[in-house]
């Protein structure tokens, strides 16, 4: 589970939008934060069989912009789109290749059962 926190610390309110190249793997999201406040961040991917997906290009792409002075406080799409100043963070995501062989599998259990009885066996020789 990826767990991030916007932080608005400028004297306006902003919107925010995040995208990733492979939205079968993660979420988007997008919100507005008051200035002076944060929002928390939950994200998990889903399984997937590491090495059978070309993960070399995924991306999350943060987008951010200051909001018109009379926005509500309700994301618009169209704050991104025209001469307003866009901020953009381009982040690659590295996954952790063991964890993603083992997420969603049975392999994780027989790893378990494996140090379990490793464990039983050290306890036993002593």
């Amino acid at each position: 589970m990826l767990e991030n926190e916007i932080i608005n610390s400028g004297g306006r309110r902003i919107g925010w939008a995040i995208k990733t190249t492979n939205m079968k793997r993660l979420n988007g999201y997008r919100n507005v934060v008051d200035l002076n406040e944060a929002f928390l961040m939950d994200d998990s991917c889903d399984s997937f069989l590491y090495g059978q997906d070309d993960t070399n290009n995924d991306r999350s792409i943060i987008e951010w912009t200051n909001t018109p002075d009379d926005a509500a406080e309700q994301f618009r799409r169209v704050w991104f789109q025209g001469d307003g100043m866009v901020r953009r963070k381009n982040l690659p995501i590295e996954n952790n290749h063991f964890y993603c062989f083992l997420w969603g599998t049975w392999d994780i259990l027989i790893v378990i059962a494996g140090l379990i009885f490793l464990i039983h066996i050290i306890i036993y020789m002593l």
